[in-house]
């Protein structure tokens, strides 16, 4: 996973953010040997916009006006 990022990260630093990732239900993950094989729960597009949805919310308390 760490391999195909495009910068250079430390190991720690992905594996938390794949447990937070973990935790609000967006991967999961599968046990091979001794290491977990994570995989998307959601797909792109839902991820995006869920994404989208947040910032507005932040930025614009929820309100779509201003935008």
């Amino acid at each position: 996973m760490q391999s195909k990022l495009r910068s250079e990260l430390a190991y720690t630093t992905v594996q938390t953010m794949l447990n937070v990732l973990l935790r609000k239900g967006k991967v999961k993950r599968v046990q091979e040997g001794r290491a977990f094989r994570y995989q998307s729960v959601v797909s792109r597009e839902r991820a995006a916009g869920s994404a989208v949805h947040d910032l507005v919310k932040r930025m614009f308390g929820g309100s779509t006006e201003h935008c």
